[in-house]
């Protein structure tokens, strides 16, 4: 460190590193906030395709329900003929996209029931007050029907058959204002949870369905969110209404158990849901890892190339600086007598140090002029005395 060369490097070296952090940590920022913003677009991106398949998905069911109800309110004698109902619906089930077919009727509280088994096969079940203790009318899928007075869906709900989360396609037969009864048709929202399930645009994505009116989970990859009293399910269903309330479909930032997490909220509004789409930050951490690891390599690789490069090129600008004191040295054991003759300074260059090395030659001259004839002078005075 005693060279002026190692010394303009370690000072460019301390400077480079500074630059290199600085500029490391703003791309490094920047680079953060791209993820981010591509990361919302994808979350609306996301919850957009996730509507969109469940639209579809219901779509074609609710046309069935809907087109087979108003059959029924132009047709009305197939409500009184219930033997020709039954082939009726029969046939429904085995050329409509309608698994199942519920049809309630208002006189008695009787229920018709199909489930479409595979193969063109079809079951028929007729529930009764006096042989199943069923009556249609005080069940809440034919409550909805009549409340709605159209195509509605009632609340999603566990299903006693089968278990499965379910919710209802309804529609109210009513002729001329009197109320013939209503029909119904059940969607497991199994059905379309694999599809969902793999809409995932990074590592921990989720599709979620929120119940707008009941402010619960009705689907989620995780079944003990659904439509239950779990403290985190009824955080994420609150953040993800006050959310949708406040911004509308545009992605906003939460967080879930120490865990921040991104997502985006659409409305469906036939079954009033928010199909929302949300994923943990942290899905970015391995691209943000990479980003910052290769500004560091390629940082510590400029600063040694550069580093590297000034040293060699500044120790040979500054090499006349060696050739001087080299011949001062000399110069001054001349002038203390430990050597008979000084050499000059051997400088080719025409910068400021080869003016310097010819000025100081020139003095060198002079003094070894001035010292060589004080010497004759000292010889012829010692010669008179000696005489």
């Amino acid at each position: 460190m005693n060279k002026v060369a190692n010394k303009i490097g370690l000072i460019i070296l301390i400077l480079l590193t500074i630059s290199f952090s600085i500029f490391s940590f703003v791309s490094y920022k920047e680079t953060e906030t791209s993820l981010m913003n591509a990361s919302s677009e994808s979350k609306e991106v996301s919850a957009l395709a996730a509507k969109l398949f469940v639209e579809s998905y219901f779509d074609s069911r609710i046309k069935a329900v809907e087109n087979f109800g108003k059959f029924l309110k132009e047709n009305p004698e197939f409500m009184d003929n219930r033997e020709e109902l039954r082939k009726l619906i029969e046939r429904v089930s085995q050329t409509t996209s309608l698994t199942n077919i519920f049809v309630g009727f208002e006189s008695d509280g009787n229920l018709y029931r199909t489930d479409y088994e595979g193969d063109n096969k079809v079951s028929f079940k007729h529930y009764t007050i006096e042989k199943t203790k069923y009556d249609a009318r005080t069940r809440d899928w034919y409550k909805v029907a009549l409340a709605k007075g159209g195509i509605a869906f009632t609340d999603p709900y566990i299903a006693k058959t089968g278990n499965k989360l379910t919710i209802s396609i309804v529609y109210p037969i009513v002729v001329n204002g009197k109320t013939l009864g209503a029909i119904a048709s059940n969607i497991f929202i199994d059905g379309f949870s694999k599809d969902i399930d793999q809409m995932k645009d990074s590592a921990s994505s989720v599709i979620t369905i929120i119940d707008y009116t009941k402010k619960n989970i009705a689907y989620h990859p995780n079944s003990k969110y659904i439509i239950s009293d779990d403290p985190e399910a009824k955080h994420i269903s609150s953040s993800f209404i006050s959310n949708f309330e406040k911004n509308g479909d545009k992605s906003f930032v939460y967080n879930l158990a120490d865990d921040v997490k991104i997502a985006s909220c659409k409305k469906y509004d036939m079954a009033n849901w928010l199909i929302c789409s949300a994923n943990s930050f942290k899905d970015y951490e391995p691209a943000l890892n990479r980003v910052i690891a290769d500004q560091v390599m390629f940082s510590i690789i400029f600063i040694v190339v550069i580093v590297g490069v000034l040293l060699f090129v500044t120790s040979r600008f500054l090499r006349p600086i060696g050739v001087i004191s080299n011949g001062l040295t000399l110069f001054f054991d001349f002038l203390n007598h430990k050597i008979s003759k000084v050499q000059t300074i051997e400088l080719k260059s025409n910068d400021e140090f080869g003016k310097i090395g010819q000025l100081i030659n020139e003095n060198i001259k002079q003094i070894e002029q001035n010292v060589a004839d004080e010497n004759v002078f000292i010889t012829e005075a010692n010669s008179l005395v000696s005489h």
